[in-house]
């Protein structure tokens, strides 16, 4: 599984690159909705789950427990 929460750095996009070249489940957070036309186009591959809006909903959504 791999998390990348927004804003991130150029950095974390290639780690982005090398989670889904190992085919493993790609989860994106944002505060804000993404918007396609600005976004990376990898944002929108086959096999990311993209959210946004409340850290506790997107903690929930993925099934990690916030205690």
């Amino acid at each position: 599984m791999f998390i990348l929460l927004l804003p991130a750095g150029k950095g974390s996009h290639v780690e982005l690159g090398i989670a889904l070249s190992l085919e493993k489940r790609v989860y994106i957070y944002s505060a804000e909705q993404i918007e396609p036309t600005t976004a990376s186009t990898f944002y929108f591959v086959d096999g990311v789950q993209r959210f946004n809006g409340e850290m506790d909903d997107f903690i929930g959504k993925i099934g990690f427990d916030n205690t």
